[in-house]
Parts: C-alpha cells; sequence; structure tokens
C-alpha cells in the first residue's frame, strides 16, 4: 500500500459459492487495490500464503484527491464495476482543505478485468471516458473501462460510499460554500 487506508473494504464472491474471492480497498493516495484470495484467471482457491494485493488504478493527476469511503463493486459476465469518489469528509468548510487547496475532486466507475498482471489503470487518464459533461453508459457487452467526472464547483466531494444498482450509480456529495462578511451565522454547504 502506498498511504493509509482508513475505508471500509469491499468484497466480492466471483463465482457464487458463498466464499469472498476478492477485496477491493482505497487509500488517501487515490489508488485501489485488489486483493486475491483466488486465482484471478481461473478463480481456483488459494492457500493463504499465497493470497496476492495488486495495484489495480490510480488517480495520477487528481494530487490531492483522497478517497475515504470503500469502493462499491458490481459483478457482471465475468467484470467487477468498482465506482469510487474523492473527498475529505472531514473538511467539509471553505477554511478547509479542498476548498483552500486547489483540489479537483472526481467520481470514478470503472472495470477491472481480473487481470493478474499489467499496470495500474490511470483513472486520470485516457483509458476512462470523462462523463463531466456527457453521459456515457459503460455495458457488460461493451468495451469501455469506465467513466470519470469532475465534480462540479470548487471544494465539491463525496461524502458516502456509492451505491450500484439498476443500471444506475448514486453517489452523495458536499460543497462548502462561501461565507460573506456581512452574514450573521455561517452556511454549513449544500449537498447534492
Amino acid at each position: 500500500m502506498d498511504r493509509s487506508v482508513p475505508a471500509d473494504i469491499a468484497l466480492m464472491d466471483r463465482d457464487l459459492d458463498g466464499l469472498v474471492d476478492h477485496a477491493y480497498v482505497a487509500d488517501t493516495g487515490g489508488n485501489l487495490y485488489r486483493v486475491d484470495f483466488v486465482d484471478p484467471n481461473t478463480v481456483a482457491s488459494r492457500a493463504g500464503g499465497e493470497w496476492t494485493i495488486r495495484k489495480i488504478a490510480k488517480t495520477e493527476s487528481n494530487t490531492g484527491g483522497k478517497v475515504l469511503f470503500a469502493p462499491s463493486v458490481l459483478l457482471g459476465q465475468n467484470k467487477a464495476y468498482i465506482a469510487v469518489g474523492s473527498g475529505d469528509r472531514e473538511r467539509p468548510l471553505t477554511s478547509n482543505y479542498p476548498y483552500v487547496e486547489n483540489v479537483q475532486n472526481r467520481f470514478y466507475v470503472f472495470v477491472d478485468t481480473f487481470s493478474a498482471s499489467g499496470d495500474a489503470m490511470d483513472l486520470d487518464g485516457d483509458s476512462l471516458v470523462d462523463n463531466t459533461s456527457n453521459s456515457t453508459c459503460i455495458t457488460p457487452s461493451g468495451t469501455a473501462q469506465g467513466w470519470r467526472m469532475n465534480l462540479a464547483g470548487r471544494g465539491e466531494q463525496t461524502v458516502t460510499s456509492a451505491l450500484i444498482g439498476g443500471g444506475r450509480v448514486v453517489f452523495n456529495t458536499h460543497r462548502a460554500l462561501e461565507v460573506s462578511s456581512t452574514q450573521c451565522s455561517a452556511n454549513p454547504g449544500s449537498t447534492a
């Protein structure tokens, strides 16, 4: 692991036999890891000493974008759809990160094909479709590797894990609002 892991771990039973086959872990550097309790190519069981962990995705240009909530995982046709967003739940005000610092938080949905080798996917690179102003779907029969979107407004950040269901992904965000010097009380912000 490159950074600390404050988020819960997402577990997946890929072959539906009642046993966990993979675990997904996010860290505060925007890196995502897959722990393989089985062979990722065949789903054959491995002994405890043979379990592996591999970085499968990273956020190269999103410097400062922390992932503090567990990834959401959906299994479909021998692929896993991973949904995760960046933000810092402990800093919700305009006087805090990410409002003061130049951090562009994002939300990502990408496809894990259970590869056992290769470089980690750059979620901020050309591999994912930029859905900031578009709406591109990824489907089990498609070839898209996923999508990302910039969260709107300076300081907007995810504040929960996402939910995936019914062909949709849902996530919550918070955006701190600037406080005017003429206001008598602080505005805590807005949620989307």
